[in-house]
């Protein structure tokens, strides 16, 4: 447990169909943590992934047996860490090294300590693959990504937590743009490195500029098309920069991915269950 002048800092890391990566990765930071919520969203669970984390004694795994969507598992990590000030969300997919995690906690107790820091909602870092100042340390930002953000538990509460129409995509956006909304804010610190996995992605170069195609499979291209319409809606001062976004993901959509007509058919349907108020998780 904490320790006097330590952060009472809870983790969530939500599964799906984790391999023996995953289990390396969380074993990275657990040990930094009060407690660590394991959710598992995986339909059909193993039986060694239970007993794997039951050998933890700060770490409490519960699993669904169904996919209940990255929202729902938020909201219940946010419930369960009641008594706690700080909730870390991560992916399976990333992990902190022992010094970093300890350097972003202590830049957290810094901030706790300074009433200048008291409207903070979340905390975010820098991830392999994000392009950042080398003299950058902190500033505010409008958004960061769900993996390795740090939440105000009370604050989070407050503002009602994620919103569960959002079963996969745009879940950590919304959250940062209705905390800035009710006047909140997010702290970015660009010498926290997370380590952090997105997608398959490809670089590509074209005249001058230089730009990635993250490679999304069908489904996931249809998350990102409907929720970024249910956000701009919900957001109108978002709503230029979502239908750019997804007007250029359909140009590298066309111009550079695989399975295009596909990818193209989800996004249509998409744009449908946006219009018809389908939200949550897709149904055929």
């Amino acid at each position: 447990m904490a320790r006097e002048g330590d952060l009472l800092l809870a983790g969530v890391v939500v599964l799906y169909h984790p391999d023996e990566e995953v289990f390396d990765n969380i074993k990275r930071y657990r040990k930094a943590l009060d407690i660590l919520f394991v959710l598992d969203n995986t339909e059909e669970p193993s039986e060694y992934t239970a007993q794997f984390f039951s050998t933890f004694s700060n770490v409490q795994y519960i699993a669904f047996h169904q996919n209940m969507g990255l929202s729902y598992a938020l909201n219940y990590a946010l419930k369960a860490a009641s008594k706690y000030t700080y909730l870390l969300t991560m992916d399976q997919d990333s992990y902190f090294s022992e010094e970093m995690l300890a350097k972003y906690k202590l830049y957290i107790t810094q901030c706790e300590n300074d009433p200048f820091f008291s409207d903070i909602a979340m905390y975010s870092v820098h991830y392999s693959g994000l392009k950042v100042k080398s003299n950058e340390n902190k500033r505010y930002v409008i958004s960061a990504i769900t993996s390795g953000s740090i939440l105000n538990v009370r604050i989070a509460k407050t503002l009602g937590g994620f919103d569960e129409n959002l079963f996969i995509d745009e879940v950590d956006d919304e959250f940062c743009y209705r905390a800035k909304d009710a006047g909140y804010k997010v702290l970015f610190f660009g010498d926290v490195e997370l380590i952090h996995h997105l997608g398959n992605p490809r670089q590509y170069s074209f005249f001058k500029y230089q730009f990635t195609v993250l490679n999304h499979g069908p489904i996931r291209k249809y998350y990102i098309v409907r929720n970024r319409l249910y956000v701009a809606k919900k957001f109108p001062w978002i709503k230029r920069y979502y239908m750019k976004s997804i007007l250029k993901m359909l140009v590298k959509i066309i111009l550079f991915e695989k399975n295009k007509g596909k990818k193209i058919k989800y996004i249509m349907r998409g744009i449908e269950d946006y219009k018809n108020k389908r939200m949550g998780k897709y149904k055929e």
